[in-house]
């Protein structure tokens, strides 16, 4: 199947908007005494449990729920800030 070249380049466009949007400002998670290892581990749960869900979900181009992330991260004791 060959695809033309600009439905090639709109795609490209259109992933790279899309990564641009998920891509934003970084947070940061600060707890005392936190290991890098629970640090990841918090990081990836989070992630998993606030990831869209449902027949309609794209979560690999949404990412998660940033609120309900940053609300998962506060319950486990980080302070979460934007630089």
């Amino acid at each position: 199947m060959r695809v033309g070249r600009g439905r090639a380049v709109a795609v490209v466009v259109l992933l790279a908007a899309v990564s641009a949007c998920q891509a934003g400002p970084d947070w940061i998670y600060d707890k005392p005494k936190v290991t890098s290892a629970q640090l990841d581990r918090d990081l990836v749960q989070c992630r998993q449990l606030t990831m869209p869900k449902g027949a309609l979900a794209y979560p690999a181009l949404t990412g998660p729920d940033r609120e309900a992330f940053n609300a998962c991260m506060e319950k486990r004791g980080y302070s979460v800030t934007r630089p």
